[in-house]
């Protein structure tokens, strides 16, 4: 019965760091996108000036 409970909260901590990993990543997803979104306007306007 303790090393069933032992696996379980293994497995759960495992659980919450897999989740806390894709979180992260969404995250950092997230900031690359509005990352390359924004030098696409500064290369527009760049390319605008040199016009």
């Amino acid at each position: 019965m303790n090393e069933f409970k032992r696996i379980l909260i293994q497995v759960f901590q495992y659980g919450i760091a897999i989740m806390f990993f894709i979180f992260i990543m969404k995250k950092i997803d997230l900031f690359l996108k509005k990352l390359l979104s924004f030098l696409e306007i500064l290369k527009k306007k760049i390319d605008d000036k040199l016009k």
